[in-house]
C-alpha cells in the first residue's frame, strides 16, 4: 500500500517534468538574434520619508515599458528598457525652524500627481536554451521626476479674458536607479515571446530615504536577424 501511496504522489511531479522537456524540445533560435518588445508594469505604492519629517505617500500605478536587446547566446541578452508613469500622492510638508512665513514644526498636506520617466540598461540571464526558461535580470539607469508642485519660477500677468493669470515650473530631478527580477519566458513561435518577471527597483533620491517599489511586468516581443 504504502509503494502504492508513492508512486500516485510522484505523478504530479514526474507530470510536470515530462511538460518542462516538452516544451523545451522545441529547437531554439535565440543565440545571435536582437529582439524589441513592449507592454506594462504595475508598481506598487510605497511612502517616502525626507529630510526634516516631510513626507510623500505614493499610489499603485501603472506604467507603460519598451525595450530592445541582443541574445549573444541563448542565455545571455544585453538590452535598453523605457518606462514612463504618472501616480497621485498624498504630501507632508514641514515649517523649517528657520521660517518666518510660517509656525516652525508645523505641518501641511496636499494632493498632487508625480509623473516619471526611465532608461535603464538591462542585462537578462535565461537559464534554460529551450522554448520555456526561467530567467534574472539587472537594470540600471536614471530616473527623471516631475513632482507636480510648483517651483516658484514663473511669471503672472492680466489676461484681458481670463483675469490675473499665472504659470510656473514644477520641481524636477534626474536620479539614479537600480533593480533585479526574476521572471519566466516562453517562446510563442519562431519569432514571437511573452515574459512575465517580479522585482524590485530603487530610486536613489537626495534627502530621502531610498525606496524600494516592488514592480510586476508583463510584455510581449519579436525576434529578428
Amino acid at each position: 500500500m504504502s509503494g502504492k501511496k508513492g508512486k500516485t504522489a510522484m505523478r504530479p511531479l514526474m507530470l510536470l517534468l515530462a511538460t518542462l522537456a516538452l516544451l523545451n524540445a522545441f529547437e531554439l533560435k535565440r543565440s545571435g538574434s536582437w529582439e524589441a518588445y513592449l507592454g506594462g508594469q504595475y508598481v506598487s505604492g510605497e511612502r517616502i520619508d525626507f529630510d526634516g519629517g516631510a513626507k510623500a505617500d505614493l499610489n499603485d500605478r501603472a506604467a507603460f515599458l519598451f525595450g530592445f536587446g541582443y541574445n549573444f547566446d541563448n542565455h545571455l541578452n544585453l538590452g535598453a528598457m523605457f518606462g514612463s508613469s504618472s501616480a497621485n500622492y498624498r504630501g507632508t510638508s514641514v515649517c523649517p525652524e528657520t521660517s518666518k512665513e510660517c509656525t516652525p514644526g508645523e505641518t501641511e498636506t496636499f494632493t498632487a500627481s508625480m509623473y516619471t520617466s526611465q532608461f535603464n540598461l538591462t542585462g537578462t540571464y535565461n537559464f534554460m536554451e529551450g522554448k520555456f526558461t526561467p530567467f534574472v535580470q539587472g537594470n540600471l539607469g536614471f530616473t527623471y521626476i516631475d513632482s507636480g508642485i510648483r517651483s516658484g519660477d514663473g511669471y503672472c500677468y492680466w489676461d484681458p479674458w481670463w483675469g490675473y493669470q499665472c504659470y510656473g515650473t514644477n520641481y524636477t530631478e534626474t536620479r539614479f536607479n537600480y533593480g533585479a527580477q526574476v521572471g519566466l519566458r516562453y517562446e510563442l513561435g519562431y519569432a514571437a515571446f511573452i515574459k512575465a518577471g517580479v522585482g524590485l527597483n530603487y530610486i536613489d533620491l537626495s534627502h530621502a530615504t531610498n525606496p524600494g517599489f516592488t514592480v510586476y511586468n508583463l510584455v510581449i516581443g519579436m525576434k529578428f536577424k
